[in-house]
């Protein structure tokens, strides 16, 4: 039961495979093991799972010995992870399970490691899928990418811990929109409803943002984009389940599935302003750069920077106690009259940092009404801030 496999792949699932056995705690040890299957044609499968969710990755590896059998064992996913990682990249591994021990050999370094049968290792059993379609990598990357910040981390508050996926239709179209808010911001974004999503369980599901944090990683390992081959993902879905397949990349075959969140995401659409009836269109780069600059006083206490709004200028400020005063001057088109209006710094700063373009547009109120960011001219985005008084 001999296998070589090349360090760097290796490396890779090893390292998932640590993340995923990690966050299983202090549960049974067998979930702190990776599982390796050889099978047919020189392929071995790695698989990590906590039962929440499972990374499952296929490599090609050349066989040592034919006449032996398949290895099939389960290892500590901790020491793979260590013992690659310290590995020359371009090494090649050799691994021989015997007697309870796997042996991991690469040039004149030897590893002989404690095993746990495969047989002991949690089955993640297949599903009947709801839905079943395909979706760009990069459309999903940048969902994630504009909607992150605004998912919850607050515990008790479950049900806002990730994106919430849901069918819309507008104008006709039907569109796959994508929703995050910890309750202070709002962040929605949308696409095209991939051809098989129809079937996407209603109102929605929500991914959890751990699995989402593991599916953008694992995008980045995609091969790039060409013109003939774009870069997709299979998404399989059911009420309390996902799975993506990434297809074959630079470090093998992989899939990944874990469980939706148990939760009902909110009307969100409510907190959405409707009425805002002044504009605000500013440069993106130099009002987020203002709001940084200024930001350097604030203590971790209040972190509030304020925006007063007057003809063709923004003057951002911010008062402290120990520091003193800072203010900075943007130009920018106004449709009020003056307006003095409070924003968290850290919170502003990633809105306009998920808005993807040179211009943005805010829609306001008053100084105590929620306020309405977009891209200028961008209907697939939006994002909802609440203001702080000042």
């Amino acid at each position: 039961m001999t296998i070589t496999l090349e360090a760097k792949q290796l490396r890779a699932i090893a390292v998932e495979a640590k993340d995923v056995a990690t966050s299983s705690g202090g549960s049974a040890p067998i979930f702190s093991n990776v599982l390796i299957r050889e099978e047919a044609e020189g392929r071995v499968v790695f698989v990590a799972t906590d039962l929440d969710t499972a990374i499952e990755r296929q490599l090609v590896a050349v066989r040592g010995d034919l006449a032996r059998a398949p290895l099939r064992t389960t290892v500590s996913a901790k020491y793979l992870a260590d013992i690659t990682a310290k590995l020359p990249k371009d090494a090649q591994v050799k691994l021989e399970h015997a007697d309870g021990k796997l042996k991991l050999t690469s040039g004149r370094a030897r590893f002989v490691l404690s095993t746990l049968p495969a047989e002991d290792f949690p089955a993640f059993p297949r599903a009947d899928w709801d839905a079943d379609f395909e979706i760009g990598g990069n459309a999903l990357a940048e969902l994630y990418d504009r909607l992150n910040f605004a998912i919850s981390t607050d515990a008790t508050r479950y049900y806002l811990g990730g994106i919430f996926l849901h069918r819309v239709e507008i104008d006709g179209q039907a569109m796959l929109r994508a929703a995050a808010t910890d309750g202070h911001r709002l962040a929605r974004a949308q696409i095209p409803l991939p051809e098989g999503a129809e079937g996407l369980p209603q109102p929605g599901v929500i991914l959890p943002r751990p699995a989402l944090k593991v599916i953008r990683g694992l995008i980045d390992h995609m091969p790039p984009d060409t013109e003939d081959t774009p870069r997709t993902i299979g998404v399989a879905v059911t009420s309390s389940r996902a799975e993506f397949d990434f297809g074959k990349g630079e470090h093998g075959e992989t899939r990944f599935t874990c469980k939706l969140i148990d939760g009902t995401f909110p009307d969100y659409a409510r907190v959405i302003p409707t009425s805002n009836d002044k504009l605000l269109t500013v440069e993106k780069a130099a009002l987020r750069e203002a709001v940084a600059r200024v930001a350097t006083i604030i203590s971790d206490k209040t972190r509030v920077v304020k925006l007063q709004l007057a003809g063709e200028l923004v003057t951002v400020s911010a008062t402290s106690v120990e520091a003193g005063q800072a203010t900075e001057e943007v130009p920018c088109s106004w449709t009020g009259g003056p307006l003095d209006i409070g924003f968290n710094a850290a919170y502003l700063q990633d809105v306009l940092g998920a808005i993807e373009s040179d211009t943005v547009a805010a829609e306001i109120q008053d100084a105590g009404a929620s306020t309405l960011w977009r891209a200028d001219k961008d209907p697939d985005a939006l994002f909802v801030l609440m203001p702080v008084r000042v």
